[in-house]
């Protein structure tokens, strides 16, 4: 990989981070200007978290999560076919920084510290998944703009090693989360 390679993947790495950046601070912000259709939210959350005090099917959480993943890894693929993918690369990791600031407003806002917990004990997750999309959003970006076999060797490569990670986030999620949830401090319930 030449200098100038690396230095369209660092710059296109950079912009995905600032792109989860602004979509976690759209998703808060989105939620504290909800108004009346907070008290909603906030039932939905609360019932959520009754949930996961009763325990939750770690099995269905993982699969969902998984299904998530494997939607993005798909968009990144065919993004990383054509030249204007450029463009499609930066919208699901937007979409999933406003979703996880949503929903940590939300979970924070209505449980508070039950809330906080739970919002806590996901920071791996989001930081797994975070990290494979990135340096997959990236490699896809590089690869639509530069295609040659060589590229397409190493984003097959980048690939199977996001999917790897995804697998990891989504197992965390369903399992790990869910565990840590049932072990929720007695102050907190």
């Amino acid at each position: 990989m030449t200098e100038n390679n690396y230095k369209f993947i660092k710059k296109f790495y950079i912009m995905m981070v600032i792109f989860t950046a602004v979509g976690a601070a759209a998703g808060a912000l989105y939620y504290i200007n909800l108004g009346e259709a907070q008290d909603n939210i906030n039932n939905y959350v609360s019932m959520f978290g009754d949930t996961a005090k009763n325990g939750m099917d770690g099995r269905a959480v993982m699969l969902g999560a998984l299904k998530e993943y494997i939607i993005v890894a798909a968009v990144f693929t065919l993004s990383a076919l054509i030249r204007p993918g450029v463009l499609i690369i930066p919208a699901p990791v937007l979409r999933y920084g406003f979703i996880c600031g949503f929903t940590n407003a939300a979970l924070i806002s209505s449980m508070q510290q039950k809330g906080l917990y739970i919002a806590l004990i996901r920071i791996p997750v989001i930081f797994f998944a975070l990290y494979g999309m990135y340096m997959l959003g990236s490699v896809s970006a590089w690869t639509a703009i530069l295609r040659e076999e060589r590229k397409i060797k190493f984003f097959i490569f980048i690939l199977l090693f996001s999917c790897t990670i995804f697998c990891a986030a989504a197992a965390w999620d369903g399992f790990l989360t869910t565990i840590f949830m049932k072990m929720m401090p007695k102050w907190l319930t």
